[in-house]
C-alpha cells in the first residue's frame, strides 16, 4: 500500500508541477446519453447544453467513433462561433436552425492551437460535431 501512496503522491505532484490544469489539458470524458438521427443515421451524442460545456466543447478529445458526436445546444436562434483551438481531431460541423434546416455545413475542420479560424453561422440554435474520418451522414 505505501508503494500505490508514493506512486499517486508522485503523479499528483508532476501533474500539479505541469504548468497545465487538469481539467483543460486532459482528454474529457465524455456521456453519449442521446440518441438523435441525421439522414436516417444513428448518432451517439454527447450534450453541451449550457456555456461551460459549449466552451469547452471538444477540446483535447483524442478521438470520436464512427456514429459518435457532439450536439452544442443554444438557448435561443442566434448567431455562434466556432473554433477548433485545442481540438485534436478534424471535425465536420453541422449549424442547424429552430426548424431543424442544415444552415452550413464545415467539412474536416482543422485542428488549431493560436490564430484559429472562426466558423460562424447565423442564425442557428444547434450545432452538430463529428469526427469528419468516421463521417457518412452528408458528403
Amino acid at each position: 500500500m505505501t508503494v500505490l501512496r508514493a506512486v499517486l503522491a508522485c503523479s499528483l505532484c508532476l501533474t500539479a508541477c505541469s504548468g497545465q490544469s487538469t481539467s483543460t489539458a486532459n482528454p474529457q470524458v465524455l456521456d453519449f446519453n442521446q440518441t438523435i438521427y441525421l439522414n436516417g443515421k444513428a448518432i451517439q451524442v454527447a450534450i453541451f447544453d449550457t456555456p461551460a460545456k459549449r466552451e469547452q466543447g471538444l477540446m483535447w478529445v483524442k478521438e470520436l467513433a464512427p456514429n459518435y458526436g457532439a450536439l452544442f445546444i443554444f438557448e435561443r436562434e442566434d448567431k455562434v462561433n466556432f473554433w477548433m483551438k485545442n481540438t485534436l481531431i478534424p471535425l465536420d460541423i453541422y449549424f442547424f436552425d429552430v426548424h431543424y434546416k442544415l444552415v452550413k455545413l464545415v467539412k474536416a475542420a482543422q485542428p488549431c492551437k493560436e490564430s484559429c479560424e472562426i466558423y460562424t453561422a447565423e442564425p442557428v440554435i444547434y450545432v452538430l460535431e463529428v469526427a469528419s474520418v468516421h463521417n457518412t451522414i452528408v458528403n
